[in-house]
């Protein structure tokens, strides 16, 4: 007996993992993250281990080999990426992207081929605040001062993919009146885009329109928030990224066309390998599309050289191009997610369809498997990023599936058909299908059979892939034996949570200051436990920072100032993170059961917290807390009137807070004598901080944080 009878070894697949393991946990070994470094040594002495028992030593050489070869990816990467530091305000000349956002109070922009001091840079995300009529096309030549800023990569121990796939190394926020721009010229993949954009909205729902578009691009940018959410809740929000799922029904198409019209295989591979490239342009090469299509190209290029197919080696082939050409995408949780789906397919969907096949239809079985192997790899990502789990996913896309590779195809061929004049009405095909996936995924998004999850650790994760390596046909081992194996792993796991569970909690006083452009908020923990959030919004950032610190339940939630059309997420966020109570200072602010209003310029218990609105001539000035004998003024950063100011200067100035934050309102600070002042300053896109006197109370402070999950 040896190693490479108990393992079926892919030299390929395994340097590309470990390979991609140096990547991923260089930042966290390097900054010193105990799990990581647990994890890291466990591996390396199960190798060493292993390769001595069996006189095997070129895998342990080639592992480790890659391993410290993707840490040294890692930094070249991250140097590759940064651009040097600017101070001061710089004169920016920059090119608009078709990657444009806005909101009610801002455009968000990507620009591409920058110059900052008259010199060439990377990319910069901007912000542009709205105070004039001012429209921003693709393609725009703009020009502006402002203080331009590193982004940072990585806050709250998240990694800011965003930033990677826009390829923005910097960041800077401006109002839209200091913006000079005049049209520039729009490159072929935006013309594309905006020709498929225009047609789908031209002959589609405004929802259906934007979940065709992201069907189709992979950009979810115009996405309906409703339709992303039911998709997710239903657990087919995959279908909205473009993926292997999509490369291989496209690809499949292309190989029936081929083999009718009796195309010899070389230039079958020509062709596919154009048309698939030219796709993966139109998408912006995500990594999704690149993985998949390198994939099929491998595919269609075994027989050539008289090979078979081998899925493993294939994907780390494509693991090993996209991050030789882009370490930090080894980063990306989309990146993750795709190559851990695959990987779960890969290893179960054969003991699955063996399992299942017994007792249901092989296309039953073979569909079944695939759902569940792919749910079980994202398994880690679903616990950490959506934290819910709808058991009734596989069900989903046993119907849904089938229906979508039809409506995929129908609608590629609808767009191509429908640059010809009056023939888009055949989109109206393709709209009446997006809402049919619809109707079945609210169906299902709204039942009862889901878990709550907890986020997992890394730990967790890896236990959780070595018991799926150990199951699949890959590790040759007789169904008695791995039992066993699982068994034990299993016992590991219960006895680690168990361990990192019955450890007891100590609660303390500490204020959170969680700062994102013009807009501030607070999350404050008693020495109780209780967790009380104060803010105008609720959106990614405080979601992150719950996430960070693993909280899964806020027991108050505080609007700041009714007046903010946000009620609708203040209600979605209390019921998902199980509030007692919404407290308000106006009725109707989210018509929620959870809702309650209190008086202003009054004290109010909320739980162990002392809550008051302070209101001046019906002008809100600002919020008082106080909670385990300490006190913290809110300020408001509405435009006040010369009274409302007064007030604010004169009379609750005169009280004295351990901590005062004042968001845009610095020039109050000289009023607050004996109070420490918090400002938060977006020019310069960081907050100055000062902590409270008495030493009771910790404070953390988070400030434009931006992540993305897809």
């Amino acid at each position: 007996m040896n190693l490479v009878r108990i393992i079926n070894f892919r030299p390929l697949f395994y340097a590309f993992i470990a390979f991609l393991f140096g990547i991923v946990s260089a930042h966290r070994l390097f900054s010193g993250d105990l799990l990581y470094i647990i994890l890291t040594i466990t591996s390396f002495l199960v190798l060493i281990v292993g390769c001595l028992l069996y006189k095997k030593w070129v895998p342990i050489v080639l592992l480790i080999s890659m391993f410290f070869i993707g840490t040294g990816f890692y930094y070249l990467g991250l140097s590759t990426f940064m651009g040097k530091p600017y101070e001061g305000k710089q004169e920016v000349v920059a090119r608009v992207t078709d990657d444009i956002s806005e909101n009610d109070y801002y455009y968000n922009l990507v620009l591409e081929d920058c110059f900052i001091g008259g010199e060439s840079a990377k990319g910069i995300s901007l912000s542009v605040r709205k105070d004039d009529d001012k429209i921003f096309n693709t393609g725009d030549i703009i020009s502006f001062y402002s203080y331009v800023d590193q982004v940072k990569l990585f806050e709250l121990g998240s990694f800011n993919s965003y930033y990677l796939r826009d390829k923005t190394a910097y960041s800077a926020t401006i109002d839209s009146s200091d913006v000079f721009a005049v049209s520039g010229d729009v490159k072929l993949d935006e013309k594309i885009r905006k020709a498929i954009r225009d047609l789908l909205y031209s002959n589609m729902t405004e929802e259906n329109a934007g979940t065709a578009y992201a069907v189709l691009t992979g950009d979810k940018t115009n996405l309906d928030s409703q339709v992303k959410e039911i998709y997710r809740q239903s657990g087919i929000i995959h279908l909205l990224t473009v993926s292997g799922l999509h490369i291989s029904f496209l690809a499949g198409v292309l190989a029936f066309i081929f083999n009718k019209l009796k195309i010899n295989r070389v230039v079958n591979l020509i062709i596919t390998a154009g048309i698939l490239l030219f796709y993966c342009y139109i998408c912006g090469f995500t990594p999704s599309v690149v993985r998949a299509t390198i994939m099929g190209l491998v595919l269609i290029c075994a027989p050539l050289f008289a090979r078979e197919y081998d899925s493993l080696t294939s994907l780390g082939v494509a693991g090993f191009i996209i991050l030789l050409i882009s370490p930090l995408s080894g980063l990306d949780a989309s990146f993750l997610m795709s190559f851990s789906s695959v990987v779960a397919i890969f290893l179960l969907y054969k003991p699955f369809e063996k399992m299942l096949g017994k007792v249901l239809p092989k296309y039953f079985a073979g569909t079944i498997s695939v759902s569940i192997s792919a749910q079980i790899g994202i398994l880690p990502y679903i616990a950490s990023f959506w934290q819910d789990l709808n058991f009734l996913s596989f069900l989903v896309n046993i119907i849904v599936i089938p229906f979508f590779g039809f409506l995929f195809i129908l609608l590629f061929a609808s767009v191509i058909i429908s640059f010809i004049p009056y023939l888009g009405i055949i989109l109206k095909l393709s709209d009446w299908g997006f809402s049919g996936i619809y109707y079945v995924a609210e169906f299902f998004a709204n039942t009862r059979a889901k878990i709550d999850l907890r986020p997992f650790d890394v730990i967790t994760t890896a236990m959780i892939y070595v018991c799926m390596f150990t199951v699949s046909y890959f590790v040759m081992l007789s169904a008695k034996i791995k039992g066993a194996i699982i068994a034990c792993l299993i016992s590991i796991l219960s006895v680690y949570a168990l361990t990192n569970n019955i450890v007891p909690v100590k609660f303390s006083s500490s204020v959170t200051y969680l700062t994102c452009y013009d807009y501030e908020s607070l999350f404050l923990t008693n020495k109780s436990g209780e967790v009380l959030y104060i803010g105008n919004d609720f959106y990614y950032l405080q979601e992150e920072w719950l996430y960070f610190n693993k909280i899964s339940n806020v027991d108050y939630f505080v609007a700041v100032d009714t007046s903010w059309k946000s009620g609708d997420n203040f209600l979605t966020a209390s019921r998902e993170y199980k509030a007692k109570e919404i407290i308000c200072c106006q009725d109707n602010f989210t018509n929620g059961i959870e809702e309650k209003v209190i008086n202003s310029n009054a004290p109010h218990f909320v739980g162990d917290f002392l809550v008051e609105y302070i209101y001046k001539n019906a002008e809100y000035v600002g919020l008082k807390i106080d909670f385990d004998n300490n006190s913290i003024f809110f300020a408001s950063n509405q435009n006040l009137s010369y009274n409302s100011y007064t007030y604010m200067a004169n009379e609750i100035s005169k009280e004295s807070f351990d901590v005062v934050f004042l968001g845009k309102r610095e020039y109050y600070a000289s009023n607050f004598q004996g109070s420490n002042i918090i400002v938060a300053k977006y020019n310069a896109n960081e907050v100055d901080a000062s902590y409270s006197k008495n030493g009771n109370i910790t404070i953390d402070l988070v400030n434009n944080l931006i992540r993305s999950i897809d």
